[in-house]
């Protein structure tokens, strides 16, 4: 019996001896929430086939999933505004192309409780032979922006 018990310390002295350790990594600050409160896409686009309903709810989606929507839109929460523009010139245009602008705190800019935005960026769309084209790559550029956003270092940090 004896030989039995020492075995059972030699175990217990073995598995105490590997508990896991939490590594010294540098603390990483969370992200602040931010809530959707704008997409304005351009006119000419809905016309080509852009379905504004469905570019917002894959937006919140991903701020969703990314645990940053924030649950109440008053005080110091910072907005997420996504503009996508597809300017023409006034001779037409022979390749679409445009730009998505995202914004993270206009809100508190324009209420005066900052006086910079907190993460900004403008994305060049690349040009499409055709508006019908340009258009149906529409939502997956919009959220690539997004996830430019979401996974940038500074993300509105």
């Amino acid at each position: 019996m004896l030989p039995c018990a020492r075995l059972v310390c030699v175990i217990l002295a073995g598995t105490l001896g590997f508990v896991p350790q939490t590594a010294n990594a540098q603390s990483t600050a969370r992200k602040p929430a931010v809530f959707l409160r704008q997409i304005r896409i351009d006119s000419i686009l809905l016309v080509f086939g852009v379905d504004s309903t469905r570019v917002r709810e894959a937006v919140l989606g991903a701020l969703r999933e990314a645990g940053r929507l924030a649950p109440d839109t008053m005080g110091a929460v910072p907005s997420f505004d996504v503009d996508v523009a597809a300017p023409r010139t006034l001779g037409g245009m022979r390749d679409p192309a445009g730009f998505i602008r995202v914004e993270v705190g206009r809100n508190l800019v324009e209420s005066g409780r900052s006086t910079q935005l907190q993460w900004e960026r403008t994305f060049d769309r690349p040009s499409s032979p055709t508006w019908h084209e340009f258009s149906r790559g529409t939502l997956a550029e919009v959220l690539m922006a997004v996830n430019k956003y979401l996974l940038a270092r500074n993300g509105g940090a």
